[in-house]
């Protein structure tokens, strides 16, 4: 959907943490859970709240490099650049093919 909206030689660029794959980790169980229900398996589903104000509910997915890279190869989008710290964050800068 966003490539139809985009331009030739649009860029995308995202940022995000990738939290490891929750081995051994208090995430292990939520993993889990997501396959169980053929979710993605660091998806995450959440709303913004400031007091009585509430956005919708929303899918939030931190994918692994590799998950990102798998994702990328099957849409109208090249990966250019896929960069991490020692942390785990990073960024990614796609073009549009």
């Amino acid at each position: 959907m966003l490539a139809a909206a985009a331009g030739p030689g649009a860029r995308l660029v995202g940022t995000g943490t990738d939290p490891g794959d929750g081995v051994g980790t208090v995430h292990a169980h939520h993993h889990s859970w997501n396959l169980s229900r053929g979710r993605a398996r660091r998806q995450l589903r959440l709303r913004v709240r400031d007091g009585a104000v509430a956005t919708p509910w929303f899918d939030y997915w931190l994918a692994s490099p590799d998950e990102l890279t798998a994702v990328v190869d099957d849409s109208a989008w090249t990966l250019e650049t896929l960069e991490r710290d020692p942390a785990g964050s990073g960024y990614a800068v796609c073009l549009r093919r």
